[in-house]
């Protein structure tokens, strides 16, 4: 675990990164780091916010037959 500062909300959160095979841009991140300073990332809040016209992927499959299932793509409406 390890902390991060989001300078869209000016909030810390802890978070975990983990990557099969370690890629090298984690690495790069973790490289670029001074010993015990935090990342700067944007808060799971923050990240992303979907707008109109905005492609996107169903990640969690509902009950209801006539919902959309997991891993189709739309577009917001």
């Amino acid at each position: 675990m390890a902390y991060a500062y989001c300078p869209k909300c000016q909030k810390s959160f802890r978070y975990a990164a983990s990557a099969v095979g370690g890629p090298s841009w984690l690495k790069d991140v973790a490289r670029s780091l001074g010993r015990g300073e935090s990342a700067v990332l944007l808060c799971y809040r923050c990240w992303v916010v979907p707008e109109e016209g905005d492609q996107v992927e169903v990640l969690e499959t509902s009950d209801d037959a006539n919902r959309p299932r997991r891993g189709d793509i739309g577009v917001v409406v």
